[in-house]
């Protein structure tokens, strides 16, 4: 089962800026201007085949003509990023938005890098640039519900999920990250709605499918339960739900119930072990 939950992407390849070449007979001046540009355009080029190294070598030409060129900076950045070289992609992007703070993209993926590298903070900034920049960014409000997931804050991580769905309704990883969060918060009925939201938009989508079904198993249990509070195996199979979605702190806790009631249930034990090594491993 892949985790239900995601970052949303940084801009990449598609985030590549490429600008036309001057036509005109340009003076000294604008003939270096043009070929700043021509070495960006080779670089993007580059980009397109994959050849990240090549590309590099392009756009630090096209600095050299004009360091104040924010396109060829911008793709620079990100084909450090896209060839593994983290801090200098990191070290372009702050240069771009200390220099340009309207450059909306360079704080999105600045702070989509910062997440992925589990600077929280510092990603929560830059990503709430974004929603102050451009109130309709739809995977800033994602990335920083997934910030607040990660920090526990489940309330918080609802209201910026729910903001990124009310602006993208159709983002199925939105909604099956919404979902997710119900789920924590035992809000089994929402959760269930939005899986199905997901599946409108995409039917075949196997993680929505199986989620929704142990999500509807989860509440017939607990409603069973309710009647039966001193079932044993119902806990257990409760636990065996929980682990399936990868919710392991949850599964732990159904196995331990099931021990208080029948702490001879063998099955009930070695789940529990079991379960808690994956949380140690996760």
């Amino acid at each position: 089962m892949k985790k239900t939950i995601q970052i949303f992407s940084i801009v990449l390849c598609l985030g590549f800026i490429c600008l036309p070449v001057i036509a005109e007979e340009p003076a000294q001046e604008k003939q270096e201007y043009s070929e700043a540009r021509v070495f960006n355009n080779n670089g993007v080029d580059f980009v397109a085949s994959k050849k990240y190294t090549d590309a590099i070598k392009e756009f630090k030409k096209a600095l050299d003509i004009d360091k104040s060129f924010q396109a060829a900076r911008y793709n620079l950045a990100l084909a450090y990023y896209n060839s593994g070289k983290t801090k200098d992609a990191i070290s372009e992007l702050k240069y771009l938005t200390n220099s340009s703070y309207y450059f909306v993209n360079a704080h999105y993926n600045l702070g989509t890098i910062y997440l992925r590298e589990g600077m929280l903070d510092e990603a929560t900034e830059q990503l709430n640039i974004v929603i102050e920049l451009e109130p309709s960014h739809a995977e800033a409000y994602f990335n920083l519900g997934f910030i607040y997931f990660k920090k526990d804050l489940l309330d918080d991580a609802l209201t910026y999920y729910k903001e990124g769905v009310e602006i993208r309704p159709d983002s199925v990883k939105g909604r099956m990250s919404l979902a997710f969060i119900y789920e924590k918060k035992n809000m089994f009925k929402e959760a269930a709605d939005e899986y199905m939201k997901a599946l409108e938009f995409n039917p075949d989508n196997q993680d929505a499918k199986q989620a929704l079904g142990g999500v509807q198993a989860i509440s017939r249990i607990r409603e069973y339960l309710k009647s039966d509070s001193k079932d044993a195996w119902a806990y257990v199979y409760l636990g065996h739900i929980y682990y399936a979605r990868g919710m392991y702190k949850e599964a732990v806790d159904n196995y331990n119930k099931a021990l208080q009631i029948d702490p001879a249930n063998a099955t009930a034990k070695t789940s529990s072990e079991k379960t808690v090594v994956m949380m140690l491993e996760a």
